[in-house]
């Protein structure tokens, strides 16, 4: 945080008051309004990929010949590496490295490998946005995230509990979690809204550069 006399010496006054207080209220609004989500898609997506998670490490544990903890990075890497004597790419300090790069490089090798990238994919979704979702609804199916307005050091805001900012856009796991916010009425649209090169339209626009807001219109 800066204080008073910091925002004096920093001549950054201004840019608090009419820019940083001012946004309090309206994240507050954004904050207290929520999100609506989907209960019943919610319900179904995880229903689905819990049972494509389950046939998955059935399939895994199938062609590798054992079962193991496939989020153990050290059991995957010595089934891997050694079981099935697949060339290790990269070492790091607990054993054999089972980085999602490495795994798509090995991809081809083995038709085990693409199985293991999705089980790890379905995961990550099912843990990190389907299990938690439930608890961050409140009763009329909205979520309500956190906006952080002095988070990073770039100066943007960031959202937790959920984090909307960091959905998943690819593949057919990401739609599918991102299909389950809704507008809440027939009357409302979803906006998908974006400065192109703000940072350097800015630049120009506080540097009075013509040549720089030319390059950038």
């Amino acid at each position: 945080g800066m204080t008073r006399q910091g925002l004096d010496e920093h001549q950054l006054e201004t840019v608090y008051s009419t820019l940083e207080r001012p946004l309090v209220a309206c994240l507050y609004a954004m904050e207290h309004r929520g999100i609506a989500l989907s209960r019943k898609k919610l319900a179904e997506a995880k229903k689905t990929l819990f049972l494509e998670q389950k046939k998955l490490e059935e399939t895994i544990f199938q062609m590798t010949g054992e079962p193991f903890n496939l989020q153990s990075p050290k059991q995957l890497g010595s089934v891997l590496f050694e079981k099935m004597a697949l060339p290790p790419l990269k070492k790091n300090k607990t054993g054999y490295s089972t980085d999602a790069e490495t795994l798509e490089e090995l991809s081809a090798l083995h038709p085990v490998i693409p199985k293991v990238l999705r089980h790890r994919e379905v995961t990550k979704v099912l843990n990190t946005y389907l299990e938690p979702m439930e608890k961050w609804m409140d009763t009329k199916q909205l979520v309500h995230t956190r906006f952080i307005q002095a988070g990073p050091s770039t100066g943007r805001i960031t959202s937790v509990n959920p984090n909307l900012q960091a959905l998943p856009t690819q593949s057919e796991t990401g739609h599918t979690v991102r299909s389950l916010f809704q507008v809440r009425s027939k009357e409302n649209l979803f906006i998908s809204a974006d400065y192109s090169q703000i940072d350097l339209r800015v630049l120009a626009h506080l540097a009075q550069d013509q040549t720089l807001y030319l390059i950038h219109i």
